[in-house]
């Protein structure tokens, strides 16, 4: 086992994980994906961890977005109250 592919595979699942720990952390999701995507072409032997992670970051973006489809007429009520 490769520990440099193994240490890649953890670190994107990190990456999708950690995005939930920080409101709108969408960046880290974002980074998650597009590293995932690019780990899975390289690496042979953790594709499991990196689809997870892939996964997980499509989840978060999607609770980000109904979350904000949602909360955008309050959010602009508040606006218009400053």
């Amino acid at each position: 086992m490769n520990t440099q592919k193994n240490f890649t595979g953890v670190l994107i699942l990190m990456l999708a994980l950690l995005s939930f720990i920080h409101l709108l952390g969408i960046e880290k999701a974002v980074l998650a994906i597009i590293f995932g995507i690019l780990a899975l072409k390289y690496d042979s032997e953790n594709k499991k961890i990196i689809r997870v992670a892939i996964i997980i970051s499509l989840i978060y973006l999607v609770i980000i977005a109904i979350i904000l489809i949602f909360k955008i007429p309050e959010l602009n009520s508040f606006l218009e109250k400053l």
